[in-house]
């Protein structure tokens, strides 16, 4: 009796994971670590949502709606498309359900690459050169004067979208060519950049009660053959090597920091994100993309930085859920 009152006292909370993204395996993954680790304060549920956009509870499908009103809160552990671009939260908004993670027309900034460039460039935020190639724009003549006024190698990579999915980098034209095209699955149009040279980190950012809070940066190696921090360097074992903190000096730690928590206001996100950066030598720190939901996945950077700092999975997701219910 005593049990079945507590258990009513409880704060339900729908995991929300999966989604008609590129990103919907690593969601699952993100949605999976979060289940296991809610604090027995919660009651969380799983709502899976399918590659074609259908929410299931228990298995059985239903309408949003009808899903969403069991809940006193939702996590939102989606990735990319729907979970990022304000489909989802749209859906949350509209019935009222308070939510982790940015609000709609910021998490749109964030996943949208050439407007996130743009805002952070405008805050004078080191980018690397770069230009937006549309899919109408897309012929065999252009591509060949791209690819010759561009220093080589270059990177080529999705405008929307995360995890280091349809992105290349691209030392001749064959394998340029091949990229626009892997790049543009993903939508209608590409963003081709400079490829910096350096050493790569990633830096999060969480809010607290005294404000914003930036994360020991990460610094991850990636493996041999390896010129970027790929899909399989972030998701596979063994892959690639992470540091937290990372080996570098006192002053670049404290510039990738500062730099994390600028991309985090300027961008208008909310309660965590997390920033990837190059190091170059001789030129400075390159932001080169901002996750307004990063992964959380058992081996993800963010997860390792909470760890570094005494956070522990299960603290950050209830620090989080207290944030959303404000």
């Amino acid at each position: 009796m005593a049990t079945d009152i507590f258990n009513r006292m409880k704060r339900k909370i729908g995991v929300l994971r999966g989604g008609p993204s590129a990103e919907y395996d690593i969601s699952l993954m993100t949605g999976g670590n979060v289940l296991r680790n809610m604090p027995d304060k919660y009651e969380a549920v799983d709502v899976f949502i399918s590659k074609d956009g259908e929410w299931h509870i228990g298995g059985i499908a239903k309408a949003p709606q009808k899903i969403l009103k069991q809940f006193d809160m939702a996590f939102n552990a989606l990735h990319g498309r729907y979970g990022e671009d304000g489909g989802v939260q749209s859906i949350l908004e509209t019935f009222g359900m308070p939510y982790t993670g940015s609000g709609r027309l910021s998490c749109v900034s964030a996943l949208n690459k050439c407007l996130a460039k743009k805002i952070l460039s405008s805050a004078d935020v080191l980018i690397p050169e770069h230009i937006i190639l549309r899919s109408e724009e897309v012929s065999p003549e252009f591509l060949s004067v791209i690819f010759d006024e561009f220093p080589h190698p270059l990177v080529v990579k999705p405008t929307f979208g995360g995890s280091s999915l349809g992105v290349e980098v691209a030392d001749d034209l064959e394998t340029f060519k091949q990229a626009i095209s892997n790049a543009l699955v993903y939508g209608d149009s590409a963003i081709i950049e400079e490829y910096i040279v350096g050493k790569e980190a990633t830096c999060g950012v969480l809010e607290g009660s005294g404000g914003l809070f930036a994360l020991q940066p990460v610094e991850v190696i990636c493996g041999q053959g390896k010129k970027y921090f790929d899909y399989d360097s972030k998701y596979l074992q063994g892959v690639s090597e992470r540091n937290c903190p990372a080996k570098f000096s006192l002053k670049a730690r404290r510039k990738i920091q500062d730099l994390a928590l600028k991309a985090h206001e300027v961008l208008g996100l909310k309660h965590y994100s997390s920033s990837d950066f190059i190091i170059h030598p001789n030129r400075g720190i390159y932001l080169i993309e901002v996750d307004a939901l990063p992964d959380l996945t058992h081996q993800s950077p963010y997860p390792q930085a909470l760890s570094s700092a005494g956070i522990s999975t299960p603290d950050f997701i209830d620090h989080v859920l207290t944030l959303a219910g404000r």
